[in-house]
């Protein structure tokens, strides 16, 4: 698959996905039920009201806000590249004398691996230019890197994608977690709006 491809299937998803969110939370009848308060703690009753996944309730937070919203989902990984030069290193252990060590891996021009987003859905009043772009990583310092199992966290800070906006985000472990996910590092879903 190229990267026009990848893009391509990104696009058709959250298409299908905006689609299934009107049918399923029609746009009206979420915003009554929501009832203004907007936090990501309304979550489970909303999913009880209509039925829905704990993603797609998240995201429909974000998309139906009658502001600036996003959401999304956040995995902890390497960059593509970095993965990529990380594999060569184990597959020609000899290229580096066999040390795996961080300082071999910051030698070679690998990063640690941080919280990525890959998904994001955004309400009708977000500007295109405050988007954060794919694979863009959260600052270490953000929320994010602090969630437990169980319940919802929040912060005011920005997205990162240089606006320096500053929102409330609130950050909760994703239910479902994709099999070769960090065990220390769930996936994480996001839902910010502008304070």
């Amino acid at each position: 698959m190229t990267a026009n491809d990848a893009q391509e299937m990104s696009e058709l998803e959250r298409l299908c996905d905006l689609g299934a969110a009107e049918v399923l939370m029609p746009r009206e009848e979420f915003q009554a039920s929501v009832g203004g308060h907007w936090g990501i703690d309304c979550v489970e009753r909303l999913i009880a009201e209509f039925g829905s996944s704990r993603e797609a309730t998240v995201f429909r937070l974000a998309s139906a806000y009658p502001g600036m919203a996003a959401a999304g989902l956040l995995c902890f990984r390497r960059t593509k590249g970095d993965q990529a030069k990380l594999e060569s290193m184990m597959q020609y252990p000899q290229t580096s004398l066999f040390d795996f060590s961080s300082s071999a891996k910051s030698a070679a021009g690998i990063a640690d691996p941080k919280y990525r987003r890959q998904s994001f859905h955004t309400s009708d009043d977000f500007p295109t230019t405050h988007t954060v772009r794919w694979n863009k990583s959260f600052d270490e310092d953000s929320i994010v890197y602090k969630v437990g199992p169980n319940g919802v966290m929040s912060s005011g800070e920005p997205l990162p994608n240089g606006i320096e906006l500053k929102g409330i985000l609130e950050v909760v472990q994703a239910p479902y977690q994709r099999d070769h996910a960090d065990i220390e590092h769930p996936d994480i879903l996001f839902y910010w709006r502008a304070a």
